[in-house]
């Protein structure tokens, strides 16, 4: 009997960044209340997760998390290694590494500093000018995702 339950492949991270990095922009650009700025930033962080997730897949050239299994990268897919951003970035592999520029590096730098839990929550309620160079920042990995994930 096969696994059950959901697939999360390559292709899933890969779109999922991208629509967690344009929902980021819409709340950032167009909020109907402070509090969506909160919002802005949580989907930053889950954009800027769900680009690494993608980009260690194609790095160990499988095709789902599944395919990890057993392996030490597995462990950079589940429990709070699985949501740490410098971690990901950390376990990404030299090919994929080896594509990364100074921008993604202060990107990551940016990104690492958010707090995600107290963003998710509401405890911390950023202004426009703290929430920006967030969203910047991970539309910056969105953007080197799709240049190194095929």
């Amino acid at each position: 009997m096969g696994k059950v339950g959901p697939q999360y492949t390559r292709q899933s991270f890969f779109d999922a960044a991208r629509r967690r990095v344009r929902e980021a922009r819409v709340l950032l650009d167009h909020p109907t209340s402070q509090k969506q700025r909160d919002g802005a930033v949580t989907m930053a962080l889950v954009a800027a997760e769900c680009a690494l997730k993608a980009a260690l897949l194609q790095g160990h050239q499988v095709n789902s998390i599944d395919d990890l299994w057993g392996g030490p990268v597995a462990d950079l897919f589940k429990g709070k290694k699985g949501h740490d951003l410098l971690e990901l970035w950390r376990g990404l592999p030299a090919p994929i590494s080896a594509q990364t520029t100074a921008a993604e590096d202060q990107a990551m730098i940016c990104l690492n500093g958010a707090d995600t839990y107290l963003h998710r929550y509401g405890v911390k309620k950023p202004r426009r000018e703290h929430a920006e160079p967030l969203v910047k920042s991970a539309e910056r990995l969105v953007a080197w995702m799709n240049h190194v994930v095929t």
